[in-house]
């Protein structure tokens, strides 16, 4: 998925499967004023939801959801 933040305040997003720990690392950093893409992989839950944590101040957020990884199938 593609990750953009609208002008932001600065600091860093999170992104991970909604109803899972949130992990350690941020998957989008960015300066205050500009916009800033990045492309993000997540495993989407079955649940379609995601969780987001914005580490300070305030900030626009466009998530794309571009393609997905499946598990290869038996057989």
């Amino acid at each position: 998925m593609n990750v953009t933040a609208i002008d932001p305040t600065a600091h860093y997003l999170t992104v991970w499967p909604a109803g899972e720990a949130q992990p350690d690392s941020s998957n989008l950093n960015f300066y205050a004023g500009t916009t800033i893409p990045n492309l993000v992989v997540v495993k989407l839950p079955s649940s379609g939801k995601l969780s987001v944590f914005n580490s300070t101040g305030s900030t626009g957020i466009i998530i794309d959801v571009a393609g997905y990884i499946s598990s290869p199938s038996s057989g």
